[in-house]
């Protein structure tokens, strides 16, 4: 429901779009100018759809199987180093030589883990730095420069939530879904996941309530 309502708006705006250029109504008429703007609607039309369509996907799977965490970190880590590198961003990973295991579902550790890493990238400062730590009991991915707006760090996991500090900076505005859906999945996997504003940035912690059976 959360997804047709948040369709509305890029719909509508690549309409209005179309119309005025196929009308030539006033500015609109020039193609060249907002056709340009019609794809990034679409765009993010898709990046909608394939956002729920992948929730969808991993909730389905509820198998439990023996996951290294450590090689899924390295995995994310290299998908977002090229992002990473064109802000002058260092990713640091001091703990990922020894493979780590938990019982959990592979499919959907991922996805928390591809989410927390490439949310801290596009949100953290020009030449800051991720760092991403694993341990037995608990995953923390720390952004250094960043901020959380007060206005939306109690609702930063409900869905399409996105604050205004990233924008004015200059870093990338998501669409909200990422840290929704990590904390979906976190709940089906019986995990915590909390995000908090310290001194000098953000820090998101993925940890098990109770023993690894």
């Amino acid at each position: 429901r959360a997804t047709s309502h948040q369709l509305k708006t890029p719909i509508a705006a690549s309409m209005l779009l179309v119309d005025g250029m196929i009308g030539k109504v006033g500015k609109f008429g020039d193609r060249d100018l907002y056709l340009p703007e019609v794809k990034s609607q679409l765009r993010e039309m898709m990046s909608i759809i394939e956002e729920t369509s992948n929730l969808n996907n991993a909730a389905g799977s509820g198998d439990v199987e023996k996951v290294d965490i450590v090689a899924i970190c390295r995995d994310t880590i290299e998908k977002n180093r090229i992002g990473a590198e064109s802000k002058g961003i260092t990713i640091q990973a001091p703990n990922l030589e020894t493979a780590v295991y938990w019982h959990s579902n592979a499919m959907m550790l991922k996805k928390i883990l591809e989410n927390l890493i490439s949310n801290g990238v596009d949100h953290t400062g020009e030449n800051g730095s991720v760092t991403v730590d694993v341990t037995e009991l608990k995953i923390t991915v720390f952004s250094h420069p960043g901020h959380i707006d007060d206005e939306v760090i109690d609702d930063i996991f409900e869905p399409f939530v996105t604050g205004s500090h990233g924008e004015e900076s200059g870093q990338k505005k998501g669409h909200g879904l990422g840290l929704y859906i990590a904390k979906y999945f976190a709940g089906k996997l019986g995990l915590e996941l909390h995000g908090d504003n310290l001194q000098d940035g953000v820090q998101f912690v993925l940890e098990k309530r109770g023993r690894d059976d």
